[in-house]
């Protein structure tokens, strides 16, 4: 989820055309939620997970023109968000890795959602003439610019993930070399049906765990071994990491 939410911090969002002007250059910063504000549900229809976050504060800027009667005004709005709901529902796959023989996670958004309530909506206009226009032009955003501006937040949210992330898990979701450590290398790709929303709602996640030496690549002398990844009378989170994970690590640094 923070890796998630990383990724959503100064969104860069379409221009937004209205009924006498635009605004365009928009950047929306969505700063990740405290977690106790956030709930995870599993999905097991879709193999997902269902984001919900609440009290989020966020900001948006952006260039505008506005045009009422024969004025017409440019300058920069500031728009302050004091507190916003999100509902994402993000499904759970698989896609070839680097190297392209191994396996990395796929995510694909089938749900954003973005509440916000006008009342919620602080705005500062700069620029010049903006006082003649303020007490038209403000409650005019709020109430019809910012949802246009929302509905190209979900848009640009579902495609940061769809796009830009899954680009990101194909090069970096399965192998990364350890800095300092001579071309040791953690090996954590994705297992076969790996992500996975079992029947009763449990998220599990199966990876590689192996460690080898990048710069003389050769056959470990050790074996996986076999394991539940889910214990029924464990837990509500569980991680489970076995001798073969720790042996390799000490064999490749070795």
């Amino acid at each position: 989820m923070p890796y998630i939410f990383s990724k959503l911090t100064n969104l860069t969002v379409p221009e937004v055309d209205f009924d006498g002007g635009y605004f365009k250059n928009i950047v929306v910063d969505l700063p990740q939620p405290a977690l106790e504000d956030v709930q995870v549900l599993t999905v097991n229809a879709k193999n997902g997970l269902e984001l919900t976050a609440a009290n989020i504060a966020a900001s948006m800027t952006a260039d505008f023109s506005y045009s009422v009667l024969f004025l017409t005004v440019t300058g920069t709005a500031d728009i302050n968000i004091k507190t916003m709901g999100i509902d994402m529902e993000i499904d759970m796959s698989t896609q070839p890795s680097t190297p392209a023989y191994e396996l990395a996670p796929f995510l694909n958004v089938s749900k954003s959602v973005v509440n916000i309530n006008p009342d919620d909506v602080d705005i500062t206009l700069s620029g010049g003439a903006v006082a003649k226009i303020a007490s038209v032009f403000i409650p005019f955003i709020k109430n019809t610019v910012i949802p246009e501006v929302i509905t190209q937040v979900q848009t640009t949210i579902q495609t940061t993930v769809d796009v830009t992330m899954n680009a990101d898990l194909a090069v970096y979701g399965s192998q990364e070399l350890i800095p300092y450590l001579g071309g040791v290398t953690v090996d954590y790709a994705q297992m076969i049906h790996s992500p996975y929303v079992t029947t009763d709602n449990i998220f599990e996640i199966q990876l590689n765990g192996t460690f080898f030496d990048s710069l003389a690549v050769q056959a470990s002398k050790y074996s996986p071994v076999a394991f539940p990844i889910h214990n029924p009378e464990g837990k509500g989170f569980q991680g489970i990491v076995t001798e073969y994970a720790i042996n390799t690590f000490f064999e490749a640094g070795y």
